[in-house]
């Protein structure tokens, strides 16, 4: 869940911006950057979102392979667990590419990529949720096939 602070700053950044005139508006967009790994399908699918929500964003690229610099003391002060993907949404670093997902979708509800029903909502978490479960086993098998 997002704290109440964040919740109450990004409506009022957004009040205010509606109130804007349209030439100032672009002032107000989120300051987000995802640090992310190439090869990642969670990285993958979180810039996908941003894509699909239209959001303006500056990607750091890690490489998870060779440079494993995802294990650099830098990052592991921005995500302490050095996984991929990660967030920072106006200086609040986010993790777990599921969790960002939702959250980007609260914070850019006219946007919405996914229902405020709770049925319809638990039907997208599953897929996601069996998406992530089983796409080591689909890695695996493409990158077989690939490499024949």
């Amino acid at each position: 869940m997002l704290s109440k602070s964040i919740k109450r700053a990004t409506k009022e950044c957004r009040t205010f911006s509606s109130a804007a005139s349209a030439e100032n508006s672009d002032i107000f967009e989120p300051m987000i950057n995802i640090y992310s790994a190439r090869t990642s399908i969670r990285s993958q699918i979180l810039r996908l979102t941003l894509a699909e929500l239209d959001l303006k964003h500056t990607s750091i690229p890690l490489n998870t392979k060779e440079e494993m610099n995802h294990h650099e003391e830098w990052y592991a002060r921005i995500n302490p667990k050095m996984t991929v993907p990660s967030v920072t949404y106006n200086n609040t670093t986010y993790t777990g590419s599921h969790y960002i997902m939702s959250m980007l979708n609260q914070q850019h509800p006219e946007k919405q990529l996914i229902t405020n029903d709770e049925q319809n909502r638990a039907k997208v978490s599953k897929y996601v949720n069996d998406v992530y479960e089983n796409f080591g086993a689909i890695s695996a098998f493409t990158h077989k096939i690939q490499s024949k």
